[in-house]
């Protein structure tokens, strides 16, 4: 088909591009993390061979199927206990960096759209019936015949499983999914026909509802969120994505959306947000603490060195030039070091909004500088190992930082309530299959083991209630595996407690 020759050379030499607009989708990248799948491997495993795959079907004119790899992608579907709508949200997500790079590209034909979603739906209807089936050894078998006779079967998975809708160029329901349904609480007769705004939550959304109409006229896709009403007046949220449907004269046809239920990730958004205001107002009362601490030997510096003024001239009946001289640079010393711990705790509180790639050695230092005083004052040596002094991450790098201070001053409560003569923290870095693990041990003998599975949970704390809040470890855990995409464990080995993170390590 002629009409497809440009379209197949842009994907072609766009590759990079949609790869890079598939892993931007905030539900994919979330969807990877949370089965801890590590993306440099699915990307050349399996992410790029789909693409490819995409491209090739494009270009043949029969229906082409790649039944050994998709087998070995259902294995992998499995190996990971990927649900039927995750499935399809994988596959949803690459075909729409592929419409998006077309777009971008003046490529917006009716019937480059139009094939690309037949092969979508034959392509993800054949994924889903290793879902009906026990073995993938059988998908291998099976003929495009055998095939079509299991369509039917797995439109009815994706209407069960996935919230789809369609709508008039009016903005009036022609189609919804039974998920949609269910999801809802109303049937279908009693949302056909209806305007896409009829479940809109209040007249507050009015507006939004009224700017995504407008973006949607002018024949663009749109992605955005939305609150909405149930039947029974409670409410929930979804991630929206439309796309407008053109025919080859230009003309709006109708529009195709598919949703997903972010109801439980807003909820969980608005707990952490409470979360972090409340960890907000421990860690500045920490870091006051801190200044404190760090102030106190300069502060009694100056003091001695004020002393010295009065006793001096009481000794000699004067002040000499040079010993004021020298009073006063002293005193300027240590009044530059109290500025600039200062400077360093302002630094520290401030939020980062990029993330930053930094030396991991440097990473460590930086916690060093911040304890090393306090960890003196209790005769606690802290012992440093960077295996790789080479080793950059990128990241949120204050609160990768406060992460470290946190689980530091918690191996220091607990060599302090042990009474340990010799008092030890270790922080041991290295870099294992392209993550940078870093890990903090104490020599404190160790945490309880009915108490170790609930040192993450929000509010649980193995301090007496004026000492703990219970958010220190549990913001810990939310700013390494939400905010840096990584991993926070805690285990007990021979001499004490272990914290281990691991961080996806970046290029030099």
């Amino acid at each position: 088909m002629s009409e497809l020759i440009n379209p197949i050379r842009v994907l072609t030499g766009n590759q990079r591009t949609i790869i890079k607009y598939w892993l931007e989708n905030e539900s994919l990248c979330t969807l990877l993390h949370k089965k801890q799948i590590i993306i440099k491997d699915f990307l050349r495993n399996y992410a790029l061979p789909l693409l490819n795959y995409y491209i090739r079907a494009l270009k043949e004119e029969t229906l082409y199927i790649n039944k050994e790899f998709s087998s070995k992608l259902i294995e992998f579907f499995r190996e990971k206990d990927l649900n039927a709508g995750e499935v399809f949200s994988i596959y949803n997500d690459i075909k729409k960096a592929i419409l998006d790079v077309l777009y971008i590209n003046n490529i917006d034909s009716y019937i480059v759209f139009k094939r690309i979603n037949f092969i979508f739906e034959k392509n993800i209807s054949f994924i889903l019936v290793s879902y009906t089936k026990n073995n993938t050894n059988n998908l291998k078998k099976m003929e495009p015949e055998d095939f079509e006779l299991e369509h039917a079967k797995n439109i009815e998975i994706i209407d069960k499983n996935i919230l789809l809708c369609k709508l008039d160029k009016n903005f009036k329901f022609t189609y919804v999914s039974s998920a949609y349904c269910d999801l809802s609480l109303y049937s279908k007769d009693e949302l056909l026909g209806n305007m896409y705004d009829f479940l809109k939550y209040s007249k507050k959304e009015d507006i939004l509802y009224k700017e995504l109409i407008t973006v949607l006229k002018k024949g663009k896709k749109h992605q955005t969120e939305l609150k909405c009403r149930k039947k029974d007046g409670t409410f929930y949220y979804l991630n929206v994505y439309i796309v407008p449907l053109i025919n080859e004269k230009g003309l709006l046809l109708s529009y195709e959306i598919i949703e997903h239920d972010i109801s439980l990730e807003k909820a969980l958004e608005e707990q952490q947000e409470m979360f972090i205001e409340q960890s907000k107002s421990a860690a500045v009362g920490e870091m006051i603490s801190m200044i404190a601490h760090q102030w106190r030997q300069p502060l009694q510096a100056i003091s001695i060195l004020i002393q010295k003024l009065p006793l001096t001239k009481m000794m000699d009946g004067e002040i000499p030039d040079d010993v004021l001289d020298q009073v006063v640079s002293d005193s300027n010393m240590q009044l530059e070091y109290m500025s600039k711990t200062i400077d360093d705790f302002r630094d520290f509180l401030k939020p980062n909004i990029k993330k930053e790639s930094i030396i991991v050695k440097n990473l460590v230092l930086k916690v060093k500088d911040f304890l090393s005083y306090m960890l003196t004052l209790d005769s606690i040596e802290l012992i440093i190992h960077n295996d790789d002094e080479n080793a950059q991450m990128t990241i949120h790098v204050n609160e990768v930082v406060q992460v470290l201070i946190n689980i530091v001053k918690n191996a220091q409560d607990a060599l302090l309530s042990n009474k340990k003569d010799k008092r030890e923290i270790t922080i041991h870095s290295c870099v294992q299959n392209n993550y940078v693990i870093i890990k903090i041990q104490d020599n404190a003998g160790g945490i309880d083991d009915k108490v170790i599975k609930k040192i993450f949970d929000a509010y649980f704390s193995t301090k007496d209630d004026k000492n703990g809040t219970g958010l220190g470890l549990f913001m810990s855990k939310k700013i390494i595996e939400d905010r840096n995409k990584g991993f926070l464990t805690a285990y007990n080995n021979e001499d004490g407690a272990v914290f281990e993170i691991q961080l996806e390590e970046s290029n030099n």
